[in-house]
């Protein structure tokens, strides 16, 4: 049971990059230094999850406000007299969509 669980750390350690030295040493203070460093890149992986968001919130919005301003023009190059630009404009916006 001990070999199984020494070459379970082991090759835990060796997957997450930590000091492998540690368990010939204490087998306790290799499995506390595996939990601490599994913690810091569940920590990490939170803050990154929760950055990714805000970037995606905020690309989102900038694109609402991108069509919008869109529609905006597309709307006022529509009621002028010149149908070139409202074609143009139109075909545009449409392949938008």
């Amino acid at each position: 049971m001990y070999v199984q669980l020494s070459r379970f750390l082991s090759d835990l350690s060796r997957l997450l990059h930590v000091d492998t030295e540690i368990l010939a040493v204490d087998m306790e203070a290799a499995m506390e230094a595996l939990l601490n460093h599994v913690g810091r890149l569940v920590r990490n992986e939170s803050t990154t999850v929760a950055d990714c968001r805000t970037h995606i919130h905020g690309l989102q919005r900038k694109l609402k406000s991108t069509k919008e301003l869109l529609e905006h023009r597309v709307l006022r190059y529509s009621t002028d007299d010149d149908d070139n630009d409202c074609n143009y404009d139109n075909d545009f916006y449409n392949a938008l969509r």
